[in-house]
């Protein structure tokens, strides 16, 4: 994350040759199909991230402390889903972001192919 504000172009070396070059947004672009909804909430994260992990949409859920990072494909859908639900639990939203994954997430998807 911290090469994003200071890198216009990256490349990632793999076993001593470079395997891949680009910007930040074109590396994201061709190797992380879903976006990162990050999602604060109150409290019940267990019925909630329970309740998401049935949704087709949704390609892998984290939790991290108190907030639910959400890997999706289709952020719209989910948004509307995630808080239908959080509101059906009475519970308060404290923090709410949608974004593309990190370059972290793009290593990870190059290096586990």
């Amino acid at each position: 994350d911290e090469l994003e504000p200071i890198c216009g172009r990256i490349g990632i070396l793999h076993n001593h040759s470079l395997v891949k070059i680009g910007t930040p947004d074109q590396l994201k672009g061709k190797y992380s199909k879903n976006e990162e909804i990050r999602l604060t909430v109150s409290g019940k994260h267990k019925q909630i991230k329970k309740s998401m992990k049935k949704a087709p949409y949704i390609k892998k859920i984290k939790k991290d402390g108190d907030t639910l990072i959400f890997y999706t494909p289709n952020p719209l859908k989910t948004l509307y889903n995630l808080l239908n639900k959080v509101d059906k639990l009475k519970q308060k939203v404290l923090q709410l972001e949608v974004s593309r994954p990190s370059l972290k997430e793009v290593f990870e998807s190059i290096y586990n192919k």
